[in-house]
């Protein structure tokens, strides 16, 4: 989808749900911030001191703010908000090195050299 048409869209989502934590993040990312007085800056600022906010919020959030400030050449501030997103993702992230690998292992077991001989002739 071409920013324009999505920047209109994701205009109609935050002006339906303001507090759409979500909805400012993608508005974020098909946006450009061209001064520190830009209301979306200002509005996701403001969602995010709401102290009830869930993590996955703050993370959204963090990440949006971040992005303008980058657009901003406030790179200080878009580092620092970046970080906060960053330390928010992890902990919602269970990423465990023994799961993968036992995945992993499970398909080369599966996909072994016998079966894609068998299958072959279905194509790539």
């Amino acid at each position: 989808m071409h920013d324009a048409a999505a920047e209109v869209l994701y205009r109609q989502v935050v002006g339906a749900m303001p507090d759409l934590a979500v909805a400012w993040y993608a508005l974020a990312l098909v946006h450009r911030f061209e001064s520190e007085d830009d209301s979306d800056l200002d509005t996701m600022c403001r969602v995010m001191e709401r102290t009830e906010l869930r993590t996955e919020e703050q993370c959204s959030l963090s990440f949006g703010i971040g992005k303008a400030y980058d657009d901003l050449r406030l790179y200080d501030l878009a580092f620092a908000y970046f970080d906060r997103g960053n330390a928010l993702h992890r902990e919602l992230e269970t990423f465990d090195i023994e799961v993968d690998l036992a995945q992993m292992a499970e398909v080369i077991d599966i996909f072994d050299a016998d079966l894609i001989e068998r299958k072959k002739c279905f194509g790539n």
